[in-house]
């Protein structure tokens, strides 16, 4: 991608700082590809947004070695960017990177998991790597309209004559369909900045998702296999679209699988019971008859075994026992880590 159209794709870090570093007299777009990148992510924050805000009886708290910035793409469309760097010295071959979806939310988790478990890969199995979060500039966990729209594959035109959809089991909270745009701002804005801010191997890349975002760490595998090395996808949304994943996961496994590609696939084993507080109220069939046509761990268990059976794919499957929904993130976070960073890989 030329300079001019990086430029307009990435747009600008919002706030006091400036857009692009810029030399005296030179327009940005003048600047090499290079810089322009790593003027993304090597400025100093901007906001405060590094930190939680400081309440009324102390101060902000910090994660040692994170940072974080705005990104403005292409459209105006916001993201905040977490990074967080290992301490000491990079690999010969730089840092490989764990891109998480949903940044707000999983950030801390991750990067805490990856600090604590990466200090001795002798013992725990995990390498240090850079942890980059994708997210929203909310002080909410999940901006659940925007997830919508950037997690969800676009559902395929339909033909005179052919049945009506099934059902939507969950409908969204707003648009969805911007798979593409997303997973191309990871491509062409987010990768190649974190790549010119930072020292990385290329070849260690992973991408994490939970739910919505597990969706779209299957959409990406199954669509655009070499964008990165490991998929980790927690507890995905297969019954989205009426289950359109399943089509794009039978033209993938139809094709050679590329050397080195990996699957960590989870999903909590509570996730398709309803919570004890739930199990005697009026709708309470209702909600279990939902739960069981969502089919979570069905699925994802089907899922993991199809791709378990392909020649070439690494693979990793987890139902995690007493897990649901919302809790199983942190209770897979370092397995998922495990698979992607192994100092054997």
């Amino acid at each position: 991608m030329d300079v001019a159209r990086m430029q307009a794709a990435a747009g600008s870090i919002d706030g006091a700082c400036p857009a692009i570093p810029a030399r005296r007299g030179a327009p940005a777009a003048s600047l090499p590809r290079r810089a322009l990148l790593a003027g993304l992510l090597a400025a100093p924050a901007c906001g405060g947004r590094a930190r939680a805000q400081a309440g009324a009886d102390g101060a902000a708290v910090t994660l040692p070695g994170a940072t974080e910035r705005l990104l403005t793409a292409r459209g105006g469309a916001a993201y905040r960017l977490m990074i967080g760097k290992p301490p000491g010295d990079p690999p010969a071959a730089g840092w490989p990177v764990l891109y998480l979806l949903d940044g707000n939310a999983a950030f801390a988790t991750a990067y805490h998991a990856m600090r604590s478990q990466s200090a001795r890969p002798v013992g725990t199995g995990v390498l240090p790597a850079l942890v980059v979060g994708i997210g929203y500039p909310t002080e909410e966990m999940l901006d659940l309209r925007r997830r919508a729209l950037d997690y969800t594959p676009a559902l395929p035109p339909r033909a005179a004559g052919d049945p009506p959809p099934a059902p939507d089991l969950f409908p969204a909270p707003g648009p969805t369909g911007g798979a593409e745009a997303f997973l191309d701002l990871l491509a062409e804005t987010v990768q190649p900045a974190v790549a010119a801010a930072h020292p990385v191997d290329a070849r260690r890349q992973a991408l994490f998702g939970h739910s919505y975002g597990g969706l779209l760490v299957l959409h990406a595998l199954f669509t655009r296999p070499g964008g990165f090395r490991d998929y980790l996808a927690i507890s995905p949304s297969i019954w989205f679209g009426d289950r359109l994943v399943l089509r794009e996961e039978a033209r993938f496994a139809a094709a050679p699988v590329p050397a080195g590609l990996g699957l960590f696939m989870a999903v909590g084993g509570e996730e398709q019971s309803l919570p004890p507080g739930q199990r005697q109220s009026p709708d309470a069939a209702a909600r279990a008859a939902l739960l069981g046509r969502r089919a979570m761990v069905e699925g994802a268990r089907a899922m993991a075994g199809r791709l378990a059976a392909l020649p070439g794919l690494r693979t990793e499957f987890v139902e995690a026992a007493g897990e649901n929904h919302a809790s199983v993130v942190p209770t897979v976070m370092s397995r998922a880590l495990r698979f992607a960073f192994s100092p054997a890989g």
